[in-house]
């Protein structure tokens, strides 16, 4: 979701939101080929929230670009969560 080559401290929210949006739009799971669910997504979002959480903690950031975010999945994602259970 976010390139190898861009360094933690030039990530801003409007990057996270930007990559959230075409990450929710096209990706598919690799063993199905099916679109990612609402739980994956969510724990892709929680991990995200941990790294900035780190830079954080160790003093790499000032401040995490999460904090002012709020990234939904996508309201198709969880009804098709819906639909298969």
């Amino acid at each position: 979701m976010i390139s190898d080559d861009i360094l933690l401290i030039l990530i801003s929210p409007l990057y996270i939101q930007e990559r959230w949006n075409e990450f929710t739009r096209g990706e598919k799971a690799l063993q199905t080929g099916e679109r990612l669910s609402s739980s994956t997504l969510s724990k892709v979002r929680n991990i995200l929230k941990q790294i900035f959480g780190f830079g954080v903690i160790n003093e790499i950031l000032e401040a995490s670009p999460m904090q002012y975010l709020n990234l939904k999945v996508p309201k198709e994602r969880l009804e098709m969560t819906y639909e298969k259970k």
